[in-house]
């Protein structure tokens, strides 16, 4: 949130502690809960690693950096 408010010269002001040094990554935390369902499929990481990358793109913050619905639907995950 600090780098996009930054990058559209805006102002962030907040009361809510930083968890940088304790946060999980969030690919991490995803493979976490969706291991057991997954576990079975030998093509586990390279799918995990397709979806990770487009919700990625999907979340991004800045607009403008974002990926289109038009270009997410031609993602390799949802092809």
């Amino acid at each position: 949130m600090e780098q996009l408010s930054f990058e559209l010269k805006r102002n962030f002001y907040t009361n809510i502690p930083t968890v940088k040094d304790k946060g999980i990554r969030f690919d991490a935390l995803v493979r976490t809960y969706s291991m057991e369902s997954w576990k079975e499929d030998p093509d586990y990481d390279s799918k995990f690693d397709c979806a990770i990358d487009l919700l990625k793109l999907c979340l991004t913050l800045n607009a403008k950096n974002r990926i289109t619905a038009a270009n997410a639907l031609l993602h390799p995950f949802l092809a």
